[in-house]
């Protein structure tokens, strides 16, 4: 198996659609335990759909309780307007 069909195929896996067709899951894991650098390229592929999966969808905090938060850690003052320049 050549390694761009392999990777259209983990690809595939990773979105959950179907293999290409003729591929079959027992040829994509044949061809991972030989080639290294489509062993990198899967684990690195699924590290960064773990990564987009956790931003997508945050653990949501009500908003009074991330406010109080806020306000216990003195963040809550609006930022300074002074821009270090004296007046004219």
């Amino acid at each position: 198996m050549h390694c761009s069909v392999s990777r259209t195929a983990l690809s595939a896996r990773l979105d959950g659609e179907c293999l290409p067709e003729g591929v079959t899951d027992q040829a994509v894991r044949e061809h991972l335990a030989g080639c290294v650098e489509c062993s990198r390229w899967d684990r690195k592929a699924r590290r960064l759909r773990s990564l987009f999966q956790d931003v997508a969808q945050p653990e949501s905090e009500p908003t009074g309780a991330l406010l109080e938060r806020l306000r216990r850690a003195g963040r809550t003052e609006r930022p300074s307007t002074d821009t270090g320049r004296p007046d004219a």
